[in-house]
């Protein structure tokens, strides 16, 4: 390092101020070494996302959305891929190319969640699961399901923005409705609204991928 020019010592001429140099040396390498434990911030790790859907459409649509995210389409893969840790699991029940699927069958949604409540998947305990099903039936029970093994679960039909079709997009009663009888709607945003508002006591409310970036 190149030390600045020191001036001369006027009790002495002719010599350098020696103390002033040496002091100006111990903190230069006091500054050097101090400078090799600065904390350096760690990137953020990106978010752990497993997407299962038979849908190549949806899947572009979660994907770019969510790069880093797995997709997978069938429960065995998804079953696969649940023996690691993840952040967020998205769960559709209807696969195959079926539609309303019978949720005793092996090759659906259900299944997975059978998988996970056939014994305790301690690494999953803090994983958040979001089933986007529009199957509302099944979808509604695969969240009652994992809510009551203590998972962490919401029920979140994929493209719909459900908190705002619910407040937003409820049509009046039309005649064929018996006075004092709740719309269609409201009684589905009542039934959604249990369902994603239960949880086990000391159970945190999930946030999905969306709400987090």
């Amino acid at each position: 390092m190149e030390l600045p020019e020191i001036p001369m010592d006027p009790s002495t001429p002719g010599r350098t101020d020696d103390t002033r140099r040496r002091r100006f040396s111990s903190w230069a390498w006091l500054r050097t070494q101090l400078s090799r434990f600065r904390a350096v911030p760690e990137p953020a790790r990106e978010r752990r996302l497993l997407f299962l859907d038979d849908d190549p459409l949806r899947a572009t649509i979660f994907l770019q959305d969510h790069p880093q995210a797995v997709w997978v389409t069938t429960v065995a893969e998804c079953v696969s891929r649940l023996e690691d840790a993840w952040d967020e699991v998205h769960l559709d029940h209807d696969l195959g190319g079926k539609t309303f699927v019978d949720s005793s069958a092996e090759d659906c949604g259900m299944e997975v969640i059978r998988w996970l409540c056939r014994e305790p998947r301690d690494h999953l305990k803090e994983t958040h699961f979001f089933v986007h099903t529009h199957n509302a039936a099944a979808g509604l029970l695969m969240v009652l399901e994992m809510r009551s093994r203590g998972y962490p679960a919401e029920f979140r039909p994929f493209g719909l923005d459900l908190a705002l079709l619910l407040a937003h997009n409820e049509p009046p009663p039309t005649p064929a409705v018996p006075p004092g009888s709740p719309p269609a709607r409201a009684a589905c945003r009542w039934l959604v609204g249990i369902i994603n508002s239960w949880r086990l006591p000391g159970q945190r409310r999930p946030n999905d991928a969306h709400e987090r970036e």
